[in-house]
């Protein structure tokens, strides 16, 4: 993962590119363990949170920080077409992103500008040289720069320290053989208050949560990387395989061959190394 420290900020691109969608971009009650940042450049796509829906259209940057339950899909239109990341943005071991509340989507005005920065920091990501490396983290903050520029940021109150604590573990330590009773030791709380706290601030059991990490990072690695399917089920801590490909179906819609199939396929797919 190529990283950028800039006043103690560390900038982690993960993945992402240019992507024409169709209906079967449909997606429910998702968390991400990284942020997403969308950049419509035509029809329109709906997102939903537990505090909001909107729809986003051409010109629209959209920003969903990690851990954020939320939903996506597209209007009755039925198309759109995004640029899309996925990123890190932390102040030591803690997302940045976490210590402000800002609205999830912007729009703005000169939308060549940014189409022209995630170009540029997608042909960077390609390249390898030492110039391009620099050119790449420099673009990641300027897209932020441009979507903070573009609406009113205050400082926000952190997530409980219980539930912070079982998320980074989980994070962690997702390929182990995690158990709620696990979990309860290192919080060091009982089982069922556990499982209310954790849900109330994240909408997930903490087993739940684990389902969904493992996923996106299977995600990461189908697309990141030529590795067989059956070693990155084994990498993320499946060993049954009709119960990884039931789970990765129920969670994205498709087998974990025929999301890599459309995923891959995309222009400006990046392919890099997989989620820390």
């Amino acid at each position: 993962m190529d990283k950028f420290l800039h006043h103690q900020l560390t900038v982690g691109f993960l993945y992402g590119g240019k992507i024409v969608l169709d209906r079967s971009w449909n997606t429910k009650n998702v968390v991400c363990p990284n942020n997403k940042l969308y950049f419509v450049l035509d029809g329109e796509i709906i997102i939903e949170t537990k505090d909001e829906k909107f729809t986003a259209k051409k010109n629209d940057l959209v920003l969903i920080p990690a851990d954020v339950e939320h939903s996506f899909y597209l209007s009755q239109k039925n198309f759109a077409q995004k640029f899309w990341m996925h990123f890190d943005l932390k102040k030591g071991d803690e997302n940045y992103l976490d210590s402000f509340t800002f609205p999830y989507k912007v729009h703005v005005d000169n939308g060549g500008i940014v189409q022209s920065l995630f170009a540029s920091l997608l042909e960077s990501v390609n390249d390898g040289s030492f110039i391009a490396e620099l050119n790449f983290s420099s673009k990641i903050l300027q897209i932020l720069s441009v979507y903070f520029s573009n609406c009113s940021v205050k400082p926000f109150e952190r997530l409980d320290g219980d539930v912070k604590k079982i998320i980074d573990y989980i994070k962690n330590h997702y390929a182990e053989n995690i158990t709620l009773e696990k979990l309860t030791e290192i919080a060091s709380l009982s089982p069922n208050y556990l499982v209310r706290k954790f849900k109330k601030h994240t909408g997930y059991s903490p087993i739940k949560y684990l389902s969904v990490i493992k996923i996106e990072v299977v995600k990461s690695f189908l697309l990141n990387t030529k590795d067989p399917i059956n070693v990155i089920m084994e990498k993320v801590g499946f060993f049954d395989s009709a119960h990884f490909s039931k789970t990765f179906k129920m969670a994205t819609g498709y087998s974990p061959r025929k999301y890599r199939e459309i995923y891959s396929n995309q222009p400006y797919s990046v392919n890099l190394i997989s989620l820390e």
